[in-house]
């Protein structure tokens, strides 16, 4: 684990950690790691199509119940500003893409292009509402969003507004 860099939260993945263990031990003395190129291309395959299949099942109740669409906007500790964008419905949420935004501002323009998109992407049909932050550019890309698309709400991130009053709070006091 050390020299391979393994995060030691690693064991905590009883299932899939757990049955390694247990594969091998169960193989004994001899057995050969997979090669690099196994790990790199065949088995990372199979990981992408799981997840694909995944997202399928996903997509599928996004056409029964409909689905939110939501972003999140954050910088890294480089200085890039990422916007995460993740599609929630009734069997959970599934990551679907990130922007990277560092290198311009995210302006209501910008903000309207990537909700747009975005419904696009998931189907106008199947999406209910997007959910951002309360920041100006993302209620006025929703007022944009509300002529081009006016049965999908813009809903403020309750979190975020609450961590907003909370700020005003302090520094008030």
């Amino acid at each position: 684990m050390y020299d391979a860099g393994l995060p030691f939260s690693c064991v905590n993945y009883t299932d899939s950690f757990g049955e390694f263990i247990e594969a091998v031990g169960q193989y004994g003395p001899g057995i050969k790691p997979p090669t690099y190129h196994e790990v790199r291309v065949p088995c990372l395959k199979k990981e992408v199509e799981k997840t694909n299949k995944i997202v399928e099942e996903h997509k599928v109740q996004w056409k029964v119940y409909g689905c939110s669409i939501m972003m999140d906007k954050w910088t890294a500790k480089n200085g890039k500003m990422v916007i995460n964008v993740l599609v929630n419905s009734t069997i959970g949420s599934v990551f679907l893409e990130f922007y990277d935004a560092s290198d311009s501002s995210t302006n209501s323009n910008k903000m309207f292009n990537l909700f747009e998109k975005t419904i696009l992407k998931v189907g106008p049909e199947n999406v209910v509402q997007v959910v951002t932050d309360n920041a100006s550019e993302n209620k006025k890309a929703d007022d944009m969003l509300k002529g081009v698309f006016p049965n999908i709400y813009w809903t403020p991130c309750a979190a975020h507004c609450v961590n907003l009053m909370f700020g005003d709070i302090f520094n008030f006091c």
